[in-house]
């Protein structure tokens, strides 16, 4: 299994910053095809997944939880939680669903 330590600083800094861009210009609710984001979709799976794991993508909901605001559905689908969208304070939401 490929962990996000076998990554290269360039590698590791893409996942990191460029899935979150990618995936923010979507609408809430809509998942992306990973295979579309990805060449190898089975390695990117186990490397996001390990950067779940290991809270690289955590916040804090309004309840005071952790949570993750990357979920992937069927090793296939791939979108931020809808209800991280809905706390940005960036106003990027509101630019974007227009």
């Amino acid at each position: 299994m490929k962990t996000y330590y076998d990554l290269s600083d360039e590698e590791f800094l893409r996942y990191l910053r460029l899935l979150v861009a990618q995936l923010s210009r979507l609408p809430p609710y809509r998942w992306q095809q990973i295979a579309a984001i990805a060449g190898n979709p089975e390695e990117f799976i186990e490397i996001v997944q390990s950067m779940c794991n290991d809270g690289l993508f955590d916040w804090i909901d309004d309840f005071g939880n952790r949570c993750c605001f990357i979920d992937i559905k069927d090793d296939s689908l791939i979108r931020l939680d809808p209800m991280y969208v809905r706390t940005l304070k960036t106003g990027i939401d509101k630019r974007i669903w227009k």
